[in-house]
């Protein structure tokens, strides 16, 4: 019984840490020079970390850089970054 709790743990986690990977999840904003932001479509950050973030990023892509923000997805023992960079993975 515990062994199968465990199981479908892991394979819960391993979804959810999938679909904040896939780009249909997500709103594309460009900006000139090559920069971009990705926001999320469904899940947010709390609204106080989500505003600094979402300002800090706009800086930047509007630099050139490319970033997408992440959803706060609640991952067991694993602690949720703000954003994703796309040019070093």
């Amino acid at each position: 019984m515990v062994k199968t709790d465990l199981t479908a743990l892991i394979l819960e986690n391993r979804l959810k840490a999938k679909r904040i990977r896939e780009a249909e999840h997500y709103r594309k904003h460009e900006y000139d020079g090559g920069g971009f932001l990705e926001y999320p479509i469904e899940g947010k950050q709390n609204p106080e970390e989500e505003q600094n973030n979402r300002e800090t990023y706009q800086i930047l892509a509007k630099r050139g850089h490319q970033y997408r923000l992440l959803p706060l997805v609640k991952l067991d023992h694993i602690k949720n970054p703000d954003a994703f960079n796309h040019k070093t993975g």
